[in-house]
């Protein structure tokens, strides 16, 4: 199963982007790891505006799945990993509940 819930801070303002066709909101999380450290996700959102409320310093919480991306830049073959975000919402307290609960139904079933 591939499936992923985050939670952090927008670390720059959003940017709405093309990508395959498609729109999709892009921006960073930072998040603490288990070591204490902190680090940056990438997070891609198949939607067609930014919400007002996704700005640099949110607290969000992000549902997703890890998912990698191949491109050419410069004539070279690149890839990168980032988190295909399924929902995302500010981080209030209810809001969060609601997405872990609904994260594990997915897992569990």
């Amino acid at each position: 199963m591939n499936h992923v819930l985050l939670q952090g801070d927008v670390r720059v303002a959003p940017v709405l982007r093309e990508i395959d066709g498609a729109s999709a909101v892009s921006f960073d999380i930072v998040a603490p790891t288990a070591a204490g450290k902190t680090v940056a996700i990438p997070v891609l959102w198949p939607v067609s505006k930014v919400p007002e409320w996704l700005v640099e310093g949110a607290t969000v919480a992000v549902s997703g799945e890890v998912y990698r991306r191949f491109f050419f830049a410069n004539g070279q073959r690149n890839s990168l990993v980032d988190v295909t975000a399924s929902d995302v919402v500010k981080a209030t307290p209810a809001k969060l509940r609601r997405t872990i609960d609904s994260h594990i139904e997915r897992v569990a079933s």
